[in-house]
């Protein structure tokens, strides 16, 4: 009984360090561009591990702000499938046009954030 209660452990122990126990995610950034009115959009890209894909997200941020391995993803983000770009394009002082491949699978995707209208458009 002892053997078995000392493997359960074992395993217990081995399974809790082989999950994600800390924030390992890297943000990579790809590119800033602002509005040139204290907004600034931010699209970076973010690996995963074995249970969350590698994304590519956009963040609008105020223009003082920078950019940080803590930042998250307010706008849009997707899911890297190998053919996935993303880009933006201010298209006015309030609106931001986001390009995205059209067999990208988005997990956020906002239509107005921190007073910036989102319009999309699919390659």
């Amino acid at each position: 009984m002892f053997r078995i209660r000392t493997y359960i452990v074992v395993f217990g122990i081995a399974l809790f360090y082989s999950c994600n126990t800390g924030d390992d995610f890297t943000n990579t950034l790809i590119s800033e561009t602002s509005n040139k009115n204290g907004v600034k959009a931010v699209v970076f890209y973010k690996t995963g591990d074995a249970t969350t894909p590698d994304s590519y997200q956009i963040s609008l941020l105020n223009e003082n702000e920078q950019f940080s391995q803590q930042n998250k993803a307010n706008t849009f983000s997707c899911k890297d499938n190998g053919k996935a770009t993303v880009l933006v394009k201010w298209i006015s002082k309030d609106s931001l046009l986001i390009e995205y491949i059209r067999s990208a699978t988005t997990y956020i995707k906002e239509s107005k954030v921190n007073g910036v209208n989102l319009l999309y458009k699919e390659k």
